[in-house]
């Protein structure tokens, strides 16, 4: 037991009366009842109420409104949920933490169980920074840091600056044993300080007065002063921004980069480079001593789970540069806007215990932290790269960007990296080679802002017109997040990329798609010549009550689910012509998979005859697959009975329907 952990944590492990023992919530009756009979427990619980609607709290809430009283004890912590009265909303928790002993709330270093210090800049805030960074590089062995082989000199063209006194000086030609890397929002580029062709030379010679530079940037500069780095690695400061040369060649190096670096400054909290890493806190975020109690201290937990998902609290995690950036870092220290939080190959740690507090187990289990979350490059062999990919550009491609030409440059170094693995395979505008029939079936993010199919399918049409585009194929043309939905999806018989037209600026990854083109031969015919469940119905929707009166033959094909790429709506139906469907997986035969839907593409064919261009996704499935589910809510029917066939349902429906999608006679367009 810590030794500092005595009355709260003496309290949690070790406490029990018929008062607090059972369910986790209270009336505030019961839990005054309880403090008054002796329970422990329920004695702090009540101080904490008595705190909560105390000016001191700052909360606006009387005793009267606070209607039940929610507690959860993680370590040693205790959370307390209030239900109160007061809003429309009946359930709307605020949350209170009592932590164990310290001898200052504001001073106090904090190891283990910690509060929230008064500024991210203070002396304990570096103390436990450092304390990350020694576990980590103690005890972590997946965390082990390795700088690259020297005769490969992978960094030996990049440019560090070397921090000195009141000034940093632009230095090229080393590499740093340690350095850091800076990760932050541009803002408007306006208030950043850059690095052009006729500055080079001052900035290399006479350097930079810290004074002179951004907010931001003179964070990270006593950042690592504090932790001893004396090098740094800022991307406005180490390219030359007004060279189109030295910004491709500095950008080719971004993997090994940020791959190296000792630890990566996130300035998470700041929109621009005037706002700075640092901030200072409440009092109520603080922490106070709990009224009665030695060594117990409340005090109002930041909404950290809910503010992950705020652009405007967590501007940094929104863009698509720094997903990047942070999924490199073998280290990275996030200054937020209540706190610090600190993310390695092994672990995810914040000051105030909040991330792992919700239940212990790992914070990627949690939707909240897709903000949060970026993918780590282990050393471990990796068994499903496809998976790993398509979830590297879900989460990627969901983050913002200023200029779109960038969807590919921004996940440029990832890409380089996967490449590594996937040292037999060919990168092509975002997707594989080898796994490129179901790399092509990806959908874009739904959106409150759907727009009409006709309209987006004619914008994809006429981009094709312009000199610099995208391939339709690729995920990047989409200015949307997009997805991928895993199944057990096989490639149908007599499905071929005959041949890929693909060609770049330069042969670097990084390079610019000068030409993408895939010729496939697969089953096709006209939408319009397919069943079609009205307005762009689900395929289950066919099992619901309400479809009783659509008749369909049980080997009909239906097609359904339509994702209209560049968030066309769902719900309509394009009035276009000649919208074909290309076939081009069905669900593995035999498995219980066999009773989803087939996955198509939608396309539409360009004034160049024989060129095609990508404009949607779909399902395909047979009319039994409904049948069979509309039967499953009907307990007369045994569920073996409903099929076309004497085998399980599940196996005659996927053998059908592969059958139906094969015999669709096939053709061999260019998709571009």
């Amino acid at each position: 037991m810590e030794p500092f952990a005595n009355e709260l944590e003496l309290i949690i492990n070790e406490h029990r009366c018929s008062h607090c023992f059972g369910t986790d919530s209270r009336s505030l009756r019961q839990l005054y009842r309880g403090a008054e009979d002796g329970c422990a427990f329920f004695s702090i619980g009540v101080a904490v109420v008595d705190w909560a609607v105390s000016s001191e709290g700052l909360l606006g809430y009387t005793r009267d409104e606070i209607r039940t009283v929610w507690l959860e004890t993680f370590k040693s912590q205790i959370h307390f949920y209030f239900d109160v009265s007061k809003h429309d909303n009946d359930n709307c928790p605020i949350v209170y933490q009592v932590k164990a002993g310290v001898d200052s709330v504001f001073e106090r270093p904090i190891v283990g169980p910690n509060k929230l210090l008064a500024s991210t800049r203070s002396e304990a805030t570096f103390d436990i920074i450092k304390a990350w960074i020694e576990e980590c590089a103690q005890t972590h062995v997946r965390c082990k840091h390795n700088m690259i082989d020297r005769s490969q000199n992978a960094l030996q063209n990049v440019r560090f600056l070397e921090i000195q006194d009141q000034r940093v000086l632009l230095r090229e030609g080393i590499v740093p044993e340690k350095y850091a890397c800076l990760s932050h929002c541009w803002g408007t580029g306006q208030e950043i300080y850059k690095t052009r062709d006729d500055t080079v030379s001052v900035h290399s010679k006479s350097g930079i007065l810290t004074e002179l530079l951004p907010t931001t940037f003179q964070d990270a500069v006593e950042a690592c002063q504090r932790l001893a780095i004396r090098y740094l690695w800022i991307d406005s400061l180490c390219i030359i921004q007004d060279n189109t040369q030295d910004w491709n060649d500095q950008a080719s190096n971004m993997a090994d980069i940020y791959e190296n670096a000792y630890i990566t400054i996130a300035a998470s909290q700041a929109s621009d480079p005037t706002k700075g890493c640092f901030i200072e806190n409440s009092l109520s975020i603080i922490g106070v001593p709990l009224l009665g109690h030695r060594d117990i201290y409340v005090r109002k937990e930041p909404d950290l789970v809910s503010s992950l998902q705020d652009d405007s609290l967590w501007p940094l995690l929104s863009r698509a540069w720094a997903f990047q950036e942070l999924s490199l870092s073998p280290r990275t220290i996030h200054f937020g806007p209540k706190e610090i939080i600190w993310h390695c190959q092994r672990k995810w740690e914040d000051q105030s215990a909040s991330m792992t507090s919700v239940s212990g187990v790992s914070v990627n289990s949690y939707p909240f932290c897709d903000g949060l979350w970026v993918p780590k490059f282990a050393n471990e062999v990796n068994t499903n790269l496809q998976g790993s990919w398509y979830k590297i550009v879900s989460g990627y491609s969901r983050k913002k960007l200023t200029f779109c030409t960038d969807r590919l440059s921004a996940i440029a170094a990832m890409a380089s990296r996967m490449r590594k693995m996937r040292s037999s395979d060919r990168y092509l505008a975002g997707l594989w080679e080898t796994t490129l029939v179901h790399d092509l079936l990806w959908s874009t993010v739904g959106s409150y802002h759907l727009r009409a199919p006709d309209h987006v399918i004619r914008e994809r049409i006429a981009v094709m017109e312009e000199a610099e585009r995208l391939p339709t194929w690729s995920w990047a043309s989409a200015h949307e997040g997009v997805f991928w939905i895993e199944s057990e999806q096989e490639i149908l018989e007599g499905v071929r990329i005959k041949e890929i037209k693909y060609a770049t600026r330069s042969a670097d990854i990084l390079g610019k798609v000068t030409e993408g083109k895939i010729v496939i031969k697969a089953p096709m015919c006209e939408l319009d010549s397919l069943a079609k469940l009205p307005n762009g119905q689900k395929w289950f929707d066919l099992a619901s009550p309400e479809a009783e009166g659509i008749n369909l033959t049980s080997t009909e094909l239906t097609v359904q689910d339509f994702q209209w790429d560049d968030c066309g709506s769902c719900d309509q139906m394009p009035t276009i012509s000649d919208i074909h469907v290309m076939f081009v997986t069905a669900p593995k035969a035999g498995s219980k998979e066999s009773l989803m839907p087939a996955k198509a593409l939608l396309l539409k064919e360009t004034a160049c005859e024989g060129h095609w261009a990508r404009v949607g996704v779909c399902t395909a499935s047979l009319a039994a697959f409904f049948y069979y589910y509309r039967s499953l809510e009907q307990p007369e029917n045994k569920p073996g009975e409903i099929g076309l066939g004497s085998r399980p349902v599940y196996q005659e429906c996927g053998v059908s329907l592969r059958a139906k999608l094969e015999a669709i006679p096939s053709q061999t367009i260019t998709l571009i």
